[in-house]
């Protein structure tokens, strides 16, 4: 997809330049209730990021959330957001007006294009390693999707992008890995000074309690 006449030569993009959206529905009841992702991935840089949602109805509020928080209403240049014709995507394309963001739908013959649907696949997959391996419950399928999310925009990366990670190129700074863990790995998680004050009469010496990572 080095030449797509939807955005143009991806070698010559900026980061947030062409920003792709999905929707994916969790295949198993998850912690908060959540029954849907909105996810999010920008085709220059590839990082990725996804909001649980309730209701579809709240696209328009989860694409603000992550415009927010990757600065693209900022950029000098004009940044769109493409998405399929799924119709709840006209919340996508209201809140991306209201925040200058260019809006356009992917042709409907077009969809082998859709980087977000494709990046659903993966990370969807990813996470059913993770539940697997760790043998996570059912509930934290929706962790384990925004775990291997985390991972990916620190990891993950190409010769074609000069073996820099989706992080690094969408916001300049390498990454750290050193913190990372498997996914619901057995820890102890230290406790809070005030809890272990107030616990010391009972438990004197405890300064932790087990628990397990679930993500960052």
């Amino acid at each position: 997809h080095q030449n797509l006449p939807i955005y143009g030569d991806i070698n010559k993009l900026r980061p947030f330049e062409a920003m792709m959206v999905d929707n994916k529905d969790y295949p198993c009841e998850v912690r908060g209730s959540y029954k849907t992702a909105f996810v999010f991935v920008d085709v220059k840089t590839q990082i990725k990021y996804k909001i649980d949602l309730h209701s579809k109805k709240d696209n328009g509020i989860a694409l603000k959330t992550i415009i927010t928080l990757c600065g693209a209403h900022k950029l000098p240049y004009k940044c769109t957001v493409y998405s399929d014709g799924d119709g709840a995507m006209k919340y996508v394309k209201e809140a991306a007006e209201d925040m200058g963001i260019c809006y356009r739908p992917l042709p409907p013959y077009d969809q082998a294009v859709n980087h977000a649907e494709r990046v659903c696949n993966y990370l969807w997959a990813a996470a059913r390693k993770h539940m697997v391996a760790s043998r996570a419950p059912t509930k934290l399928f929706a962790e384990a999707v925004g775990y291997a999310m985390y991972v990916d925009a620190r990891t993950a990366t190409t010769e074609s992008r000069g073996w820099k990670t989706p992080f690094e190129l969408a916001y300049g700074v390498k990454p750290s890995i050193a913190h990372l863990q498997p996914f619901f790995t057995a820890t102890i998680v230290t406790l809070p000074k005030e809890v272990y004050m107030k616990n010391s009469k009972k438990h004197p010496g405890e300064r932790g309690v087990g628990g397990r990572p679930t993500g960052y």
